[in-house]
């Protein structure tokens, strides 16, 4: 992970901090939108067996890009807090 430097002429540690914090805010909302959009079975059953399973397996790995993502904005957040 390639973290910011915080230093005189930089940006503040603690707005650093607060741009990942408000990622995280958006990267939450999108993760709801989201979840709300998940397969329904009813939508897929008219294209065959295994559409549903397909359709599943990528809201799936949607969701974990978006988990993936936040994880690492946390992380990058906790290190900034961590640098001395």
């Amino acid at each position: 992970m390639i973290l910011p430097t915080v230093h005189r002429n930089g940006t503040s540690r603690e707005e650093l901090v607060e741009l990942r914090r408000a990622t995280c805010t958006a990267l939450r909302q999108a993760t709801e939108a989201l979840s709300a959009m998940a397969p329904n079975a009813r939508d897929y059953y008219v294209a065959g067996p295994g559409a549903m399973t397909a359709a599943l397996k990528q809201h799936d790995q949607r969701m974990a890009a978006i988990h993936n993502v936040y994880a690492e904005v946390v992380a990058e957040a906790m290190a900034i807090l961590d640098e001395e």
